[in-house]
């Protein structure tokens, strides 16, 4: 009979472990509105004060629509860009996501250079994602820019 109730134990624990958090869903969802291409979606899931920071953006960016902005920057150089979560932990006052994004890019924009036009790329980042009143508060995201360069052929083109 203790056995029953050491089984019991554990999948109960089990279960508990695996349930999505009310955080995690909202980073789902953001992730969802950033696979669809969505800036709507996307700028409707932060605070108006909220603040994102990227190693691409140059610069933080202040409220939804600013953060939304950036993204579609990068839609507009990128049509196939997908991000795949690889893990995702909630750590109370924040859910850290851990995925690769993958994508070519199209643009012919003049800040792209010519060498980099239709390679392909996937690589992995982090973003941390700060949640207050189911809406996005911050977003910091870090990725390996060098291991992007080298995809890009940056380094063969010097």
């Amino acid at each position: 009979m203790k056995y029953f109730y050491l089984l019991l134990f554990i999948f109960s624990c089990q279960a508990c472990l695996s349930q999505t958090t009310e955080s995690e869903k909202i980073v789902e969802r953001f992730f969802n509105a950033v696979n669809a291409h969505d800036t709507i979606a996307i700028a409707q899931l932060f605070s108006a004060n909220s603040q994102g920071e990227s190693p691409n953006w140059g610069s933080v960016q202040t409220g939804g629509n600013a953060i939304a902005h950036e993204f579609a920057r990068n839609f507009a150089g990128d049509s196939i860009l997908k991000f795949n979560i690889t893990n995702m932990f909630d750590a109370k006052k924040s859910v850290i996501a851990e995925y690769n994004f993958s994508g070519r890019i199209s643009s012919t924009a003049a800040e792209v250079p010519a060498y980099m036009h239709g390679k392909d790329y996937d690589f992995k980042a982090c973003s941390i994602f700060s949640i207050s009143n189911d809406k996005i508060t911050a977003i910091r995201t870090y990725f390996d820019q060098v291991a992007f360069l080298k995809q890009m052929g940056f380094f063969q083109h010097q």
